[in-house]
């Protein structure tokens, strides 16, 4: 056992873990795997590292921050008048070249979106991918290959959970993943690093 915590993911090197941790202080950490050198990087929560190991995103209240860690700075991505959430949620997924972010947000209205935003830079460069009422989940899996954003939400017409994918990069809407059963629900997608398989949670709950 390294530590307590709660949704934990790899830091490049394999040496360190980010996570979210309640006790013994609320926030979001980077723990060592190789010794007891814990940082607490500040209050927040859903650490997600970036691909190229440098950068942690996570949110803090209704905002979106990201830590440098070779700097040690935070530094804010949505806030203010730049942010039209009353929640971003923790599950986001970086783009493979880690300057973007894929995750859902709530608006005041009901509304959610699944949106992309820049994590380089002055200007979020936000885009919103999708909004409405139906239910989705707040998980999302970005293909190496950086074209596909593949995530979850209730099919109207299946009745069930199903994948849908879109492209960053267009303007078109997402639509259902090919080749997925119809059947049952299905979520907690994950690329292997090739790109070439996705894993999936599927059930008939």
């Amino acid at each position: 056992e390294v530590a307590s915590g709660m949704m934990p993911n790899w830091s490049k090197d394999g040496t360190k873990l980010a996570c979210s941790r309640s006790s013994p202080v609320y926030g979001v950490w980077l723990l060592d795997l190789e010794g007891d050198n814990h940082k607490h990087i500040g209050e927040g929560w859903g650490a997600q590292v970036s691909p190229d190991g440098t950068k942690i995103a996570f949110t803090q209240g209704a905002g979106l921050k990201v830590y440098d860690i070779e700097t040690d700075k935070t530094q804010s991505i949505l806030e203010g008048e730049a942010n039209p959430y009353q929640q971003i949620f923790w599950n986001s997924a970086w783009s493979p070249d880690s300057k973007r972010l894929c995750f859902k947000g709530s608006k005041a209205d009901g509304t959610l979106e699944v949106a992309t935003v820049t994590m380089t830079g002055d200007k979020p460069g936000l885009k919103v991918h999708h909004s409405g009422k139906v239910a989705l989940n707040a998980d999302f899996a970005w293909h190496p290959q950086g074209d596909r954003i593949v995530f979850a939400m209730y099919c109207t017409e299946r009745t069930h959970v199903q994948m849908y994918e879109f492209d960053p990069d267009k303007n078109a809407p997402p639509t259902l993943l090919k080749g997925q059963d119809e059947t049952r629900n299905n979520t907690d997608m994950c690329w292997t690093p090739d790109g070439k398989r996705l894993i999936i949670v599927s059930g008939d709950y």
